[in-house]
């Protein structure tokens, strides 16, 4: 199982300069800050870590 991203935070996203609307798909804010499918990430990662 994997987790694709192509980036980490939504400030460099180019979405936005071509659909108006969209962009903000990625685990940080344009500030740093985890959203909430950072912690979703964690809380699978850990689980699947426990079952090992």
């Amino acid at each position: 199982k994997v987790f694709v991203m192509w980036g980490f935070t939504d400030e460099y996203s180019w979405i936005p300069s071509y659909f108006s609307g969209y962009g903000a798909a990625l685990i940080f804010d344009e500030s740093y800050r985890p959203k909430p499918a950072y912690y979703y990430i964690v809380k699978v990662l850990i689980e699947h870590l426990a079952r090992e």
